[in-house]
């Protein structure tokens, strides 16, 4: 999976679009959610079936509809959307099972571009793109895996950069 800190701050810069930035926290909590089933240990549960949380948000969001506000309404949508969002980045590093119970398959998606230069000036770009599946097991087991890493550094300092520079510079 995206280590927690990625997870967390690419929910935080999309909900600071949405709710400011002092709520933003509160928001993007959502975009941790799908990885609560690891205190059950089972890990790339029904917490990360997209099929799932749309039958979950659509009847919540249409009762806040139909009782509160547009503003409540928005916040519901960018609750969902940012939940959604954890298990699209959580197919490029492991199966998931994105449209479980519809289909009893976890996916997963490889994206490599390789490039290079032959000797004599020749320059060429590879893409490889893979969609991966397995059958679904919810096997209770040991769950680990990074909290922060490296790439969740670098990308929670590059988009931490984007938001100071939103808020500093004032064009």
């Amino acid at each position: 999976m995206p280590d927690v800190l990625t997870h967390f701050i690419t929910s935080y810069v999309i909900a600071s679009r949405i709710a400011g930035y002092r709520r933003a926290v509160l928001l993007c909590l959502f975009g941790l959610l799908p990885d609560i089933d690891v205190f059950l240990g089972m890990h790339r549960w029904c917490t990360h079936s997209i099929v799932i949380a749309t039958l979950i948000a659509t009847p919540l969001i249409g009762v806040i509809w139909l009782f509160r506000s547009r503003k409540l309404v928005r916040i519901a949508i960018a609750a969902y959307l940012l939940y959604a969002i954890h298990i699209v980045l959580d197919l490029f590093t492991a199966p998931t099972p994105l449209l479980w119970p519809a289909y009893w398959e976890a996916y997963m998606i490889s994206i490599e571009v390789v490039g290079f230069i032959e000797p004599g000036a020749e320059i060429g770009i590879v893409p490889h793109v893979e969609l991966y599946s397995e059958p679904v097991k919810f096997v209770v087991h040991r769950v680990e895996g990074p909290i922060v890493s490296t790439p969740g550094v670098l990308i929670a300092i590059a988009l931490t950069s984007l938001l100071l520079i939103d808020r500093i510079y004032v064009p």
